[in-house]
């Protein structure tokens, strides 16, 4: 009966093992899978032509009002003359108090371009995706010759590689 106690734990122990090994294979087929149907595909062919930005004088309460809550966003592109400036996003703003939200301009709140990170239309999906992970980004600016040409988000990427494996498209 003593010698049973160490069979058995390693019998559990070897059976964690292969559990674990089976739930990191799957999960490294499914991201050889999303690789797969991502190759070769470019954000020009999955982003959308949304060039709704504000400028940075606008106040954080049209900010919310206008752009926000209507289009269910957490981030809008911040534009002088259609060239991108900053993105401003719900973490930029969440410390503006109610009272002053009229009276603060998007522009004293915003991340500024420096620090904006954006794809072309010519990038491949899987670089674009691979930034936003990076970065912890839920969506980018698609930027051609300076201009803001529309954003791209993890649920497009999401969606495509979807429809992609539902129509058997590699």
């Amino acid at each position: 009966s003593t010698c049973a106690l160490p069979i058995l734990l390693g019998g559990l122990w070897m059976a964690a093992i292969g559990w674990f090994l089976q739930g990191t294979g799957a999960a490294s087929l499914q991201a050889s899978r999303q690789q797969s149907a991502l190759q070769g595909v470019r954000v020009r062919e999955v982003l959308r032509p949304d060039t709704a930005a504000i400028g940075p004088g606008a106040s954080v309460a049209e900010l919310i009002d206008r752009w926000l809550l209507p289009a269910n966003r957490r981030a809008v592109p911040v534009t002088v003359g259609g060239r991108l400036t900053g993105m401003v996003t719900v973490l930029d703003i969440r410390d503006v108090p109610a009272e002053a939200r009229a009276t603060t301009a998007v522009g004293d709140v915003m991340g500024g371009r420096e620090g904006v990170v954006s794809v072309s239309p010519a990038t491949h999906l899987d670089e674009a995706l691979a930034a936003m992970l990076a970065g912890g980004f839920e969506q980018l600016p698609v930027i051609e010759d300076e201009r803001l040409v529309g954003m791209i988000s993890m649920s497009d990427i999401a969606r495509q590689v979807q429809l992609r494996e539902a129509l058997r498209i590699d």
